[in-house]
């Protein structure tokens, strides 16, 4: 059932709770998962590798239940979003050391970190919540989630955006990833872009050798707040502004999240 699937999945507290009521809400709590579905979600949370058709599997079974049942469908796609969040948060730690430590190392002039290859596999939710989350096929059918909707905060999206993104990228940096053949036709060597960042890089050399790895915020009066990009190629560290266009007056403060 709805309910044994909440409560059994890797996501937060608070956010069952949020699950559960909303499926009470919508009266789906004491509906039966398609088996496809269950079956998927099970392989997600014990950190099993996706194929290709599995992946196409779980998405034709949304697919299926789109229009006949909404509300189950848009919850599934919640827990999957969640579950992502729950798993960086619980890398987040080693993974600001590694930035920390690649930063340092790349101003010492020293070569970056090899981590062992053996690594990768501790990573593997990374690269299946990755290949779900970035996939446009997990669409919500209500864009504009009602407020019960589990897990979905500013604070979650920017992980799901930016994180998880430059989590991989620093960990490609470190050839955790270098002899592992492509995973789901995915080429592990090469960096992923995260929103924004292609639009920094029209005026630089060989854009597509450098991995975004951290970004941050400036807030000025006038604008409310710019984008940094950090990327690096290994040798050096760049940093592309991405300027916005909305303003705002500093009486009135601004709503942009605080993590970075």
């Amino acid at each position: 059932m709805v309910k044994e699937l909440i409560e059994q999945g890797a996501i937060s507290f608070s956010v069952k709770n949020q699950a559960i009521n909303y499926a009470e809400n919508h009266r789906i709590l004491h509906d039966e998962v398609p088996l496809g579905l269950a079956l998927f979600f099970n392989r997600l949370a014990r950190a099993e590798s996706l194929t290709t058709d599995e992946l196409n599997g779980f998405f034709a079974e949304l697919a299926a239940i789109e229009k006949c049942r909404m509300a189950l469908h848009d919850l599934f796609i919640g827990l999957v979003k969640a579950m992502a969040v729950n798993y960086y948060l619980s890398i987040e730690p080693t993974m600001t050391a590694l930035v920390q430590r690649i930063e340092t190392t790349i101003q010492q002039g020293l070569p970056l970190p090899v981590m062992n290859e053996d690594k990768w596999q501790q990573y593997l939710p990374l690269l299946n919540y990755l290949l779900l989350t970035r996939d446009p096929r997990l669409q919500l059918v209500n864009i504009t989630p009602t407020m019960d909707f589990p897990g979905q905060t500013p604070y979650a999206n920017q992980i799901i955006q930016y994180d998880l993104v430059f989590a991989f990228n620093a960990l490609a940096l470190c050839n955790v990833f270098l002899t592992h053949k492509p995973y789901s036709h995915w080429d592990l060597t090469k960096p992923i872009l995260p929103p924004g960042f292609k639009k920094t890089t029209k005026n630089m050399a060989n854009p597509n050798e450098y991995f975004p790895y951290k970004k941050r915020f400036k807030i000025h009066e006038g604008r409310v707040g710019d984008t940094f990009f950090y990327a690096t190629d290994g040798k050096k560290i760049l940093c592309t502004q991405l300027q916005s266009r909305r303003h705002y007056k500093p009486d009135k403060g601004n709503n942009l999240s605080s993590h970075t």
